[in-house]
C-alpha cells in the first residue's frame, strides 16, 4: 500500500508539474498577445491623430485661400493636389490665378497693354470674360502649351500671372487635358473638398483652438495665484542656511559612511536628510 500511495504521489507531483508548466507558458503567451494589442492600439492611434491634424490644417488652407482669392473650394483642393504633384507652390499658383483674373477684368475694361499681353498669347480677353477660373486656366494653358521659347513662356506667364507666373509655369505646360487629369484624380482620391466639407473643418479647427486658448487661460489663472507662494519660498529658502546645513550634513555623511554598501549609505543620507527637514519645519 505504501508503495502505491508513493507512485501515486509521484504520478500527482508530475501532473501538477505539468500543469504548472502549462499555465505559465498559457500566462507568457496572454502577456504577449496583450503588450502586441497595446503596441498596435498606441500605432492606431497615433496614425488617427496625425491624419486628424493633417484634415483640419488641409481644411483650414483651402478655407484660408478660397476667402482670400474668391476661388471655390473645390476648384482650390484641386489645383492644390495637382500644384503638389507637379511640385509647384499651391500658395504662388492660387495668387497667380487671382492676378489672371483680375488681369481679365482689366483687359476687359479699357487697359490696352494687357489687352496686348493676351493677344500675343493668341488669347482674347474678350473670350475669358465671364468664364471661371478654372475654365480661364485652361484656355490660357492650351496655348502656353504651343509656346517653343522658354523666354517667352517665361515673359507671358508674368506678365499675366504676376510675379509667381515663372513658377506656375510646369503646371501650363500640361494645357487643358492634363490639367483635368489631374482634377479628376483628386476628385477620384477624395482629395477634393466641397464648401460644406471646408466649412466643417474650419470650424472644428476653430473649436479646438478656441479649447487650447481656454486651457492656457487655465493655466494662467493657476501660475497667477500660485506663482507668488512659491517665489516667496524659494526668496526664504536662498535667505536662510538651511540649504548651507543640509550640504554640510551630507558631505559628513558621506565621509563617514565610505565603507557601507551602497543601498545602505543611500539609506543613511535619506534619513539623515529627512531628520534635518522635519527638524526645521518642527
Amino acid at each position: 500500500m505504501a508503495e502505491n500511495l508513493g507512485r501515486a504521489t509521484v504520478f500527482i507531483g508530475a501532473d501538477i508539474a505539468e500543469l504548472q508548466k502549462g499555465l505559465k507558458q498559457a500566462t507568457q503567451e496572454v502577456s504577449s498577445v496583450a503588450k502586441s494589442m497595446t503596441v498596435a492600439l498606441g500605432a492606431v492611434t497615433a496614425v488617427f491623430s496625425v491624419g486628424i491634424a493633417s484634415a483640419l490644417h488641409y481644411g483650414e488652407e483651402i478655407s484660408r485661400l478660397s476667402s482670400i482669392t474668391g476661388i471655390t473650394t473645390e476648384t482650390l483642393s484641386r489645383l492644390q493636389y495637382t500644384a503638389k504633384q507637379n511640385e509647384v507652390s499651391f500658395d504662388g499658383l492660387a495668387n497667380g490665378l487671382k492676378i489672371l483674373a483680375r488681369n481679365v477684368d482689366e483687359a476687359n475694361t479699357g487697359n490696352v497693354n494687357m489687352a496686348k499681353n493676351f493677344s500675343r498669347l493668341g488669347v482674347a480677353a474678350s473670350d475669358l470674360r465671364g468664364m471661371g477660373i478654372d475654365e480661364m486656366l485652361y484656355a490660357v494653358a492650351d496655348r502656353f502649351k504651343t509656346l517653343t521659347s522658354d523666354s517667352e513662356r517665361t515673359a507671358l506667364a508674368m506678365d499675366i500671372f504676376g510675379r509667381s507666373g515663372a513658377g506656375i509655369i510646369p503646371i501650363l505646360k500640361l494645357g487643358s487635358d492634363g490639367i483635368k487629369e489631374f482634377f479628376e484624380a483628386s476628385d477620384r482620391l477624395g482629395n477634393t473638398l466641397t464648401g460644406p466639407q471646408a466649412k466643417a473643418l474650419k470650424e472644428f479647427n476653430d473649436s479646438i483652438q478656441d479649447m487650447q486658448m481656454y486651457l492656457r487661460g487655465i493655466w494662467v489663472g493657476i501660475a497667477t495665484e500660485v506663482g507668488p507662494a512659491i517665489e516667496n519660498f524659494l526668496s526664504a529658502l536662498q535667505k536662510s542656511n538651511l540649504l548651507k546645513d543640509i550640504a554640510i550634513i551630507f558631505k559628513d555623511i558621506l565621509e563617514s559612511v565610505t565603507e557601507l554598501p551602497a543601498l545602505i549609505k543611500l539609506a543613511a543620507v535619506g534619513m539623515a536628510l529627512f531628520g534635518t527637514a522635519a527638524g526645521r519645519a518642527l
